[in-house]
């Protein structure tokens, strides 16, 4: 009896998706707080 199964080509296809995704949402919200302290630094110096 095996234990192991091949996954389906659509279910990795999603995965890999669903991966990217968030490594992109990960990303906006780390650079959002550096980019509203250079516009409150650039507004100061105007």
């Amino acid at each position: 009896m095996l234990g192991l199964l091949l996954v389906s080509p659509g279910k990795l296809g999603a995965w890999y998706l669903l991966m990217i995704i968030s490594f992109v949402l990960v990303e906006l919200v780390h650079r959002a707080p550096q980019s509203s302290g250079a516009d409150k630094s650039d507004g100061s110096a105007s």
